[in-house]
């Protein structure tokens, strides 16, 4: 029941997002310091976790790999979308699924940990 949930919950999101972006067309630009500063943000937190094993600490890793995913997300679906001078079609479709992995990987993490004990 969470994998479907988390599955829901990563569609629900890739639809949004999507949608969204056919929309309004915008074009979206992360600035290559902030990516570059969550991922070494969230490794660093990683390894720092592997040492001290805090439950806190795994939940605040997994919501920020979740939103570093839905940032991947937002700015793979503006690239493949808005860029003319595209023309990486398997770049674009692994951009999009490594997004969507991390999405359904944070959002089945929460929701073990929120709702996994429960019977």
């Amino acid at each position: 029941m969470i994998v479907e949930s988390a599955l829901g919950v990563t569609g629900a999101v890739f639809v949004a997002v999507t949608g969204y972006m056919m929309f309004t067309r915008e074009s979206f630009s992360a600035p290559k310091g902030l990516l570059t500063g969550m991922f070494v943000s969230l490794m660093f937190a990683s390894v720092l976790n592997l040492f001290l094993g805090l439950p806190l600490l795994h939940t605040i890793i997994a919501a920020g790999i979740g939103i570093f995913g839905v940032v991947m997300l937002v700015y793979a679906t503006s690239d493949v979308l808005n860029n003319p001078d595209y023309d990486h079609p398997v770049q674009g479709a692994l951009m999009l699924f490594a997004a969507l992995f991390n999405i359904f990987v944070s959002a089945l993490h929460l929701m073990l940990r929120f709702f996994g004990g429960r019977r």
